[in-house]
């Protein structure tokens, strides 16, 4: 029972991509739960979930949002922004508004892996 956190992260603004990616790891066991909970329901359950949020000039996360998905559960989304939406972040530089998305691969097989910070995706 556990997943594969295969980031790819996406930022519309500039923030260091290692503190988002310290934060959810912090919170990783509240997103084990959330895939946990429903796996134990069904075996087979696996795939991607693209998770779109704000982070407010407080580090606050806000307008959490499942942006796209192959794991289709809807309980483990409605977890997963429950999650997030407890989540803080450092503050953004200057106090700018950071929009990012950060996909999450669940698979049943694998070991939860750090994010690759070696290849972000960033655009505007």
């Amino acid at each position: 029972m556990l997943f594969t956190l295969i980031p790819a992260m996406a930022l519309a603004a500039s923030l260091d991509r290692s503190p988002i990616d310290e934060t959810i790891k912090r919170d990783m066991n509240k997103v084990r739960y959330c895939y946990q909970r429903e796996l134990q329901k069904d075996a087979t359950l696996e795939g991607k979930v693209t998770m779109k949020f704000t982070i407010g000039g407080d580090g606050a996360a806000r307008s959490v949002e499942v942006k796209s998905f192959t794991l289709d559960n809807e309980q483990v989304h409605i977890c997963l922004v429950s999650v997030f939406e407890k989540m803080v972040f450092p503050a953004p530089p200057g106090g700018e508004v950071v929009i990012v998305s950060y996909p999450l691969h669940f698979d049943v097989e694998e070991e939860v892996e750090p994010p690759d910070s070696e290849n972000p995706d960033q655009s505007e």
